[in-house]
C-alpha cells in the first residue's frame, strides 16, 4: 500500500509541476508587459531582449545561455496553447558524417485536454539529408520511424494538432506553410511552405542551397497560457562563434503564421 501511495503522490506531483511549467512566468519580471513573441536571454539576474546578446558574448568564449519565449495574448486566456520549435546549429563546412547529423529532443508530455501523452525523446540522431527531405519536401526517408516518434499531437488553439502536419494553410500570396515546413532550416520553406507543395507544380524540387551547417539540433516545447493569456517557455542553448538559433511558434498568429525569429553569432 505504501508503494502505491508513493507512486500516486509522485504522479500527482509530476502532473502539477508539468502543468505549472506550461504557463509559469513568475521568474520573468514584467513578463506581462512583453509583446507577444518576445524573445529574451538571461544576463546574470536580468532578462534582456535577445538583440542585446551580442554584447554578452563579445569576448568570443563559448557558453550556455538561458532564453525565454513569451506568448502574451490577453484576449485568448486559456485558449492560447501551442508548440515552440527551437532550431540551432553552427555555420560551417560539413566535413564528417557526424557533422551532417541532426539531433532531435523533447520533454515527456502528459495528456493535455484530449491530446495524447508521450515519453521523453532525447538524444536521437538522424541524417541531415533525411531531416531536410522529410521537412522541406515531404519525402519518405530511412529515418521516418524516428520522425514519427519525435513529433507529437499537441493542444492547439482549437483541438489537437500534429506537429508534423503537412497540410498547408489556406493559400495566400504564394505561401503553402504548414506545421512541418516550420521545422525546416531553409528560411524559404519556413516562409512559403514545402518545396513539393509550391514548386512541384513546375517540376522543381530544389535542395537547400544556403550556408553549410553543422551540429544541428531541434527541440520542441509545448505551452499553455494562463487565464490571462500569458505563457513563458524557457530553454538553454550552448553557443559558440558561428552559432545560430531560430524559433517558430506553431500557434502564434490568427489566420496568418507568425514569422520565424532568428539570432546568429556574430549578428
Amino acid at each position: 500500500m505504501m508503494n502505491v501511495t508513493r507512486i500516486f503522490v509522485a504522479a500527482v506531483s509530476l502532473m502539477a509541476s508539468t502543468s505549472i511549467a506550461l504557463a509559469d512566468c513568475t521568474g520573468i519580471p514584467n513578463a506581462a508587459a512583453q509583446p507577444d513573441g518576445a524573445w529574451l536571454f538571461r544576463d546574470s539576474e536580468t532578462w534582456r531582449p535577445v538583440h542585446d546578446l551580442g554584447a554578452l558574448i563579445a569576448d568570443g568564449r563559448s557558453r550556455t545561455v538561458s532564453f525565454v519565449y513569451v506568448a502574451n495574448e490577453p484576449d485568448s486566456g486559456l485558449g492560447r496553447r501551442g508548440l515552440l520549435v527551437i532550431k540551432g546549429g553552427v555555420v560551417g563546412t560539413v566535413s564528417t558524417k557526424d557533422d551532417e547529423q541532426v539531433r532531435l529532443t523533447r520533454d515527456a508530455y502528459l495528456k493535455m485536454d484530449v491530446c495524447e501523452s508521450y515519453p521523453a525523446f532525447s538524444g536521437a540522431w538522424v541524417s541531415g539529408r533525411s531531416y531536410d527531405d522529410y521537412h522541406d519536401s515531404g519525402y519518405r526517408t530511412p529515418d521516418d520511424a524516428k520522425f514519427r516518434a519525435f513529433h507529437v499531437k499537441y493542444a492547439a488553439r482549437s483541438g489537437c494538432r500534429w506537429s508534423n502536419d503537412a497540410k498547408s494553410d489556406a493559400y495566400f500570396a504564394g505561401k503553402w506553410q504548414s506545421n512541418r515546413s516550420q521545422f525546416s532550416f531553409d528560411p524559404s520553406v519556413v516562409a512559403k511552405g514545402q518545396h513539393s507543395q509550391f514548386l512541384a507544380l513546375f517540376g522543381i524540387t530544389p535542395a537547400y542551397a544556403g550556408q553549410s551547417m553543422t551540429n544541428r539540433r531541434v527541440e520542441i516545447k509545448r505551452y499553455r497560457a494562463d487565464k490571462n493569456g500569458l505563457a513563458c517557455v524557457t530553454f538553454q542553448v550552448k553557443l559558440k562563434p558561428g552559432s545560430f538559433v531560430r524559433i517558430n511558434d506553431l500557434e502564434r498568429g490568427r489566420g496568418f503564421r507568425g514569422t520565424e525569429l532568428s539570432w546568429k553569432w556574430p549578428g
